[in-house]
This record gives C-alpha cells, sequence and structure tokens, in this order.
C-alpha cells in the first residue's frame, strides 16, 4: 500500500503544478504568490524565463512518472522507484532555482532563503535512498539461534521448516516495502499470508532460502564464498 501512496501522492503533485501553471488565474511559481508583487517586478518576473523553465519541468516530470508507473508494472517495481525520487529532485531544483530568481527580483530574503533549503533537500533525499537501498548482510550463529541483519528477533535452529540454495530471488509483487540499488534487495511484503523478507546483496548470485513458519526469508551476502560458508553452517545446526 506504501508504494501505491507515494506513486499517487507524486502524481497529485504534478497535476497541481500543471494546474496552477496552465489553468489558475492566480499563479504561484509554486512557492510565492504573484498579488504580493509591484507591477513592475510582475512585469520583469513575467520577462524572465520562468515560464518556460516551469513548463518544460511540468512536461518532464509527467513524462518521467508515466516511464516510472510502465517500469513498475512491467521491469522492476524496486528500482523504479528511483524514477520517482528524480522528480522530486526536479522539483526541489525548480524551486531554488525560481526563488533565486524572485531574490534578485525583489531583493527580499526570504526568497534567498526559500532557495536554498530545497538544495539542501536533494542531499538528504539521495542519501535516505541509499541508506535504504544499500546494506551489508550479516549472519550472527548463536548456540541454538540465528540472526539475520538488523532484523530483532532470532530464529531457533528448531524452527526452520525449509532451507535450500536457490538462484533466483522470489517474485516481488506491485505493491511492496523493498528497497534497492543496483543489485542489492532489502525490506519485506506479504503475498497470500506468507511473509517475504530479502536481505540479499547480489541479486544475480545464489540466495539461501530460509522458511520459518510461512516466514519465507532469502539472504546472500556479495561474497559468495560467505553465503556458502553461511549455507553450510546451517545445514549442520538443522540437521
Amino acid at each position: 500500500m506504501e508504494t501505491i501512496i507515494f506513486f499517487a501522492t507524486t502524481f497529485v503533485f504534478i497535476i497541481q503544478a500543471f494546474y496552477t501553471h496552465f489553468i489558475s488565474n492566480k499563479r504561484s511559481y509554486f512557492s510565492f504568490d504573484d498579488a504580493v508583487f509591484t507591477e513592475q517586478e510582475l512585469v520583469e518576473l513575467e520577462d524572465s524565463w520562468i515560464e518556460i523553465l516551469e513548463r518544460f519541468s511540468i512536461f518532464l516530470m509527467f513524462g518521467i512518472f508515466l516511464v516510472a508507473v510502465v517500469y513498475h508494472l512491467y521491469v522492476d517495481p524496486v528500482n523504479a522507484i528511483w524514477f520517482i525520487v528524480s522528480i522530486y529532485v526536479i522539483m526541489l531544483a525548480l524551486l531554488a532555482v525560481i526563488n533565486y530568481k524572485v531574490y534578485r527580483i525583489t531583493t527580499l530574503n526570504k526568497y534567498l532563503w526559500h532557495s536554498v533549503w530545497p538544495m539542501l533537500g536533494v542531499p538528504v533525499i539521495i542519501y535516505l535512498m541509499l541508506t535504504l537501498g544499500v546494506k551489508a548482510v550479516d549472519i550472527h550463529f548463536e548456540e541454538h539461534a540465528i540472526t539475520i541483519s538488523d532484523e530483532r528477533w532470532e530464529i531457533q535452529f528448531s524452527e526452520i521448516d525449509e532451507l535450500e540454495m536457490v538462484s533466483d530471488e522470489p517474485s516481488i509483487p506491485v505493491d511492496n516495502r523493498v528497497s534497492g540499488i543496483g543489485a542489492h534487495l532489502h525490506g519485506d511484503y506479504t503475498i497470500d499470508d506468507k511473509l517475504y523478507t530479502l536481505h540479499i546483496e547480489d541479486r544475480s548470485s545464489e540466495m539461501i532460502r530460509l522458511v520459518t513458519n510461512n516466514h519465507y526469508r532469502y539472504f546472500n551476502s556479495g561474497d559468495t564464498a560467505l553465503t556458502s560458508r553461511w549455507y553450510e553452517e546451517l545445514k549442520q545446526r538443522i540437521e
């Protein structure tokens, strides 16, 4: 559900921008109200390249959104999220550029600040996406249980119903809570009352499939030899 809400929210932002630019009688340029400017300032704004930049950005964001939807539905529902992220980056960059232009015309300091904070938001978004999408996978063996990466609860060896090495990741539904960059997949989702949790560093390599009470875990390391050692150790512990 979270993924659908994220896409829907992005679409609403784009439609709002389209309405503001092409339909509304009261222009706001995304961040400021044209009613507060003098007639001379409005003339300078209208004579600038702001409207052209807005129009180009709106159509660009709409095009990227369509690509994101198609990519999400038919290619990769995980990495498609990067298309949506790029839309927010464009929005923030547009806010920064437009507000700086308004500051140059009006010399009001508040527009200078409005041009700074969007650019500070860009690296924050990218950092958060990298943090969610790239994680090191680790396994800790205890006497009677293991813990996988950042999972809170131990997995008792006696609770393991199935254990095998597989070559392919499970099918990931359109609506999911999985993040990933490149070969990484991290997150979880539910299909038919089955919970799937992914701790995958390399989706092109073999991974361990571990099942406990309708909870399907897939995990591996970027080091294939380490993944094989984990698997052999697990086999010995549950035999």
